[in-house]
């Protein structure tokens, strides 16, 4: 079923996925526009071409399979199996997508590190264009580091030395997803911080995309700080309304 998403301005200034394009000589743009309202509340989708480029490019005579390994190859999305299946992801999907809260949770399961299926190499794809999608996966996340952290999350460097000191010791955790490994006092502090979110689901559905950061600590916290404004404002909106309204009493 299509969803309705949201499309960035910036997105059409994407050197990386027009150099993509414009090398393969697919439809990468508009093909990855498509996938989002085919993706699922976590940025997720089967991986089912005939069935997506229905969603995405039915009129056109194209190989969608062929659109899919290229933008995975690329990095834009990932490709994983379970059971069996065969899934789809996008990794950025937080930080562009701002997902209605009715909208139903996902049922398709996460991916995991021993789930991922690497793309092969595309013919004739240029050195430079290479893991585009890692590199602005990066710079979306040291963006968000500098907006939001450590001013939003009340965190100090001594909470990111003993995040890093308990990955390298492979410590018990409170709290495991992908790299996301937090001990229960970052956990606590993160649930405190950040009191307008479930915070272990939030973490769960930002799984993917914190492998994908060379810092997943203060990324993964720059995340959840904004979705924690998002979810503030909402709240703050919904209690004004109630307010004029006339239900002032009702809590």
């Amino acid at each position: 079923m299509a969803r309705i998403r949201s499309v960035k301005p910036e997105f059409f200034r994407h050197e990386g996925l027009y150099e993509a394009e414009h090398t393969s000589g697919l439809p990468l743009r508009l093909s990855f526009i498509g996938l989002w309202t085919a993706a699922d509340h976590e940025g997720r989708f089967k991986w089912r071409p005939r069935q997506l480029k229905l969603d995405c490019l039915p009129y056109d005579d194209i190989d969608f399979e062929q659109i899919l390994n290229v933008l995975a190859e690329h990095g834009f999305i990932v490709k994983y199996e379970i059971n069996g299946e065969l899934y789809g992801h996008i990794p950025t999907w937080h930080q562009h997508q701002h997902i209605n809260h009715r909208e139903m949770r996902s049922i398709l399961p996460a991916p995991t590190e021993e789930s991922m299926v690497h793309a092969r190499a595309c013919p004739g794809t240029p050195g430079h264009a290479r893991g585009e999608g890692e590199r602005e996966r990066e710079r979306e996340g040291e963006k968000e580091r500098k907006n939001n952290f450590p001013a939003d999350a009340g965190l100090t460097t001594a909470d990111l030395g003993e995040a890093s000191k308990g990955w390298a010791s492979k410590q018990e955790y409170a709290f495991e997803a992908g790299v996301i490994r937090l001990n229960q006092k970052n956990l606590d502090a993160w649930k405190k911080a950040y009191s307008y979110l479930d915070v272990p689901a939030e973490l769960t559905g930002l799984a993917t995309w914190a492998g994908s950061q060379a810092r997943w600590f203060p990324a993964v916290s720059g995340a959840l700080a904004k979705r924690n404004r998002e979810q503030k404002l909402k709240s703050d909106q919904a209690r004004s309304e109630v307010g004029r309204l006339g239900f002032g009493g009702i809590t």
